[in-house]
């Protein structure tokens, strides 16, 4: 029963590493797909205490992780993304920008987590355990982009956690995320996130990030002025 709870509140407490950003509040262009890999690590106190706790140690933990993802152009104003973070999380998105006044622009969006967590109870449940994560997160996006290869972005957001294993659990959380973009079609993107609780369990959580993203446009996007006017 003590590693079923253990299981339970870890689920809650852990980020699944899919609170980066590693996005503007511009769209990708029609037809158009924005790919990215890069890292980050992870850290958070209460995740660190109860390993701690089943370890006997007393390490401060920063969980280094790897993830992959991408960006499609549906139409004008309208993009959807998927990304995988490694170990084992997915997400997928999709943002609608709600103004673009310069190189100034507004957007907000959905996002959807997916994680499991497995734990050997054999010995005492004769099974093993395992939770299932859930998160349901709403973003808004803020950047500013001064000129075309440089851009700064905020993305404060707020999300639900549905943890299933033995139980149900449900938590509430919110995050803020801030980070630089440089590059126009290729480049880098630098950011930092930290996150807590609004209720159902205590929570911290200080995350960074940097990746390398890249566009592929559609043939007709590339092709030469002359060219597109024959």
């Amino acid at each position: 029963m003590k590693k079923t709870a253990l299981l339970l509140t870890l689920g809650l407490v852990t980020s699944c590493a899919n609170l980066s950003t590693l996005q503007t509040a511009r769209t990708v262009p029609p037809k158009t797909i924005e790919g990215f890999f890069g890292g980050g690590s992870y850290q958070s106190p209460q995740f660190s205490d109860l390993v701690n706790k089943a370890t006997g140690s007393s390490e401060k933990l920063n969980l280094p992780y790897v993830e992959v993802g991408a960006r499609y152009g549906i139409i004008d104003n309208l993009d959807v993304g998927a990304k995988i973070t490694i170990i084992g999380t997915m997400a997928a998105d999709a943002k609608y920008r709600l103004l673009s006044l310069g190189g100034f622009d507004i957007a907000t969006g959905l996002s959807l987590g997916y994680l499991t967590i497995s734990q050997d109870t054999k010995a005492t449940t004769g099974s093993t355990t395992t939770a299932t994560i859930i998160d349901t997160m709403v973003p808004l996006y803020v950047s500013f982009e001064p000129i075309e290869w440089f851009a700064i972005y905020a993305s404060p957001k707020i999300w639900g956690r549905f943890v299933s294993g033995t139980t149900t659990t449900f938590a509430t959380f919110y995050a803020a995320t801030a980070g630089v973009k440089l590059g126009k079609n290729f480049g880098v993107m630098l950011e930092a996130t930290q996150g807590n609780s609004l209720g159902g369990v205590e929570f911290s959580m200080t995350q960074v990030n940097a990746a390398f993203f890249f566009q592929i446009s559609p043939p007709e996007a590339v092709k030469p002025a002359a060219e597109k006017a024959s």
